[in-house]
């Protein structure tokens, strides 16, 4: 999971506040107070809440963090999970149970009882891929923590500034095909003048050349009356 600040998920045994797994989602460098994540967990586990609330997110607002905690009595171990302040509460509570199903679930495939997760020393369950795979499995599901309605309200928005971006597009072409059809229709006219005028001329010239046909039998027949005359022919 990609956020400002990243989540990470671990878990402690309350017997000796060992931290037994641990799961980075996200760029661990991102956040200026990861490296705090341990010391606030394990202040957590020291308040006096952690023995009357089973689950609880407390609002870091200092460090822009949620820290969400949910004990499992059985197990006798606790889980963390730190988030950005911009992840759903709602959300962060249904991530947690379902952490917690899913992790006694991987323990149960590899079979790890109680008595052998009360032995596992510091970090000693972040090799376990079933266990890895389990996690992330929870977390892909909630994704950003952001609730259905508002990916539901971010997708409608994200296709109604498509469908607007398309229909001015579509207006964009629209008139860019009026404007080429009134150039057509321009270009006919002119063509159609063009024809009219060319053959106009075409007529002008056909009478000018006719009638210089004309005067010219004319001009050559009075010639040679002319010249019959002279020689007496008349």
């Amino acid at each position: 999971m990609e956020a400002t600040i990243p989540t990470r998920s671990s878990w402690r045994k309350k017997s000796d506040n060992n931290i037994i797994f641990v799961k980075w989602i996200g760029n661990q460098g991102r956040c200026r107070y990861s490296v705090e994540f341990e010391d606030l967990a394990q202040r957590m586990l020291e308040a006096k809440q952690m023995k009357t609330l089973d689950e609880r997110i407390v609002n870091v607002a200092s460090k822009d963090i949620y820290i969400a905690y949910r004990k499992e009595k059985n197990l006798d171990i606790v889980y963390f999970v730190f988030t950005p302040l911009d992840y759903n509460k709602g959300m962060l509570r249904k991530l947690l149970r379902l952490i917690d199903e899913k992790f006694k679930s991987a323990l149960t495939e590899i079979h790890i009882e109680k008595e052998h997760l009360e032995q596992q020393g510091p970090g000693t369950l972040n090799s376990k891929s079933i266990i890895k795979n389990g996690v992330m499995e929870a977390i892909d599901k909630y994704g950003e923590g952001v609730p259905l309605t508002d990916q539901i309200l971010a997708v409608i928005d994200k296709n109604k500034a498509m469908l607007a971006s398309n229909i001015d597009s579509l207006q964009a072409r629209n008139e860019a095909l009026v404007e080429q059809v009134a150039l057509t229709e321009t270009l006919v006219d002119l063509a159609s003048q063009f024809d009219e005028k060319s053959a106009a001329i075409k007529q002008a010239m056909y009478m000018k050349r006719l009638k210089m046909i004309i005067l010219a039998v004319l001009t050559g027949a009075l010639l040679l009356t002319l010249i019959a005359w002279k020689l007496g022919v008349f």
